[in-house]
């Protein structure tokens, strides 16, 4: 009887793995997840024998197949489960923290990325024809390190950032220090990698500070509540279902900002906010519609003209900003390859700022054409 158990156990399980195997590979492929807010891994169409020899093919093989099982979601949410009773503070590359804080693991950057990434913001600053700055952001981990999980491992940003800064021949922005001292305010989202907009606030102070301009009183804004049901890339990829969702506040509002968006690849007037992404998944893309390559803030103030080279973080900071300047220019290099050199000379731009989030500047191929 219990041989026939073991036999009717074993087939089961095999027949359950070929079943999902065969599910995953008959049902239609998802190009993009919305709850991850990324793309998935496509099907590794080309196979040589260079890339089965270096493992490249089983890599991106393994990737889709794990992007594409069947109820993916509901695998990963039990996971988490799983590993939160058995005492764990890690799933899938996400550390479950204090205070119902997520934060993603960060590993030590491949120095030949950060070195040439570096030498590019330097080439930049020598050649440009108006004075260059230069910070970085770090994660939540680095500023929240009382709520990160003993004995966790991850890279260590202070170090880096020092790194970068120390040698780095544009102005530095601490955006670090400057997190620190406010490290007991609401400064980052629990369940996103981003700042809030307090965060970004505090960054947009440092900017203009070093630039010689007014800061801005936290106290002066209007502060309003525009969600509290946002959760992050954080939550969605850790599938800890358990944590309570973020808010998501404004303090600048759109009007007297005129908006160009170059969202759909040509430019568009648009709205500063947009309401409708706080009813998708992917409700940080209420500030500016989301990603693109190149998009413009003009005001009637009379202060100078900024250009940002930047990754999303800016998305929240740039309204801030825009608060103290005559005109914000923003230049995300994943999606243009324009010359900023040419685009500061064309536009008449008085200040070059070069902010990029920890892990974005540190794994980022396209800065290297900040120095073009």
């Amino acid at each position: 009887m219990k041989k026939i158990q073991n036999i009717l156990i074993t087939l089961i399980f095999v027949g359950f793995i070929g079943l999902m195997g065969l599910l995953t590979f008959l049902l239609p492929a998802k190009r993009f997840s919305e709850n991850e807010n990324r793309y998935l891994q496509e099907f590794p169409t080309k196979i040589t024998v260079k890339k089965i020899m270096d493992g490249s093919f089983i890599e991106k093989f393994s990737d889709y197949a794990s992007d594409h099982v069947p109820l993916r979601d509901t695998w990963v949410h039990m996971k988490a489960a799983l590993e939160r009773a058995s005492g764990r503070r890690e799933n899938a590359g996400v550390l479950l923290g204090e205070e119902d804080t997520l934060f993603m693991i960060q590993k030590d950057p491949d120095p030949g990325i950060y070195e040439r990434n570096l030498k590019a913001v330097n080439k930049l600053t020598e050649s440009c024809s108006v004075p260059v700055y230069f910070g970085l952001i770090p994660t939540a981990a680095s500023v929240w390190k009382d709520r990160v999980p003993g004995g966790a491992i991850t890279a260590d940003e202070d170090y880096y950032i020092d790194l970068m800064n120390q040698g780095s021949k544009a102005t530095a922005l601490d955006v670090s220090g400057v997190l620190k001292e406010h490290a007991g305010e609401y400064i980052f989202y629990r369940t996103d990698h981003h700042w809030t907009s307090l965060g970004a606030l505090y960054g947009t102070n440092l900017i203009l500070e070093k630039l010689g301009l007014e800061t801005i009183d936290p106290d002066s804004l209007n502060w309003t509540r525009v969600s509290d049901s946002f959760y992050g890339t954080s939550w969605s990829r850790s599938g800890a279902f358990w944590i309570p969702p973020d808010e998501i506040w404004t303090c600048v509002p759109e009007e007297g900002i005129e908006f160009t968006s170059w969202i759909t690849g040509s430019p568009k007037i648009s709205t500063v906010y947009h309401p409708e992404m706080l009813e998708k998944k992917d409700q940080y893309s209420y500030f500016l519609g989301g990603e693109q390559g190149l998009a413009v803030l003009k005001t009637d103030h009379q202060g100078p003209k900024v250009l940002l080279i930047r990754d999303s973080y800016a998305d929240s900071l740039s309204p801030i900003l825009a608060m103290r300047c005559s005109e914000v220019h923003m230049f995300d290099m994943r999606y243009n390859k324009m010359s900023v050199r040419d685009y500061i000379e064309e536009n008449e731009i008085d200040y070059c700022v070069i902010l990029y989030g920890f892990e974005t500047y540190f794994t980022g191929s396209d800065i290297v054409l900040i120095g073009r």
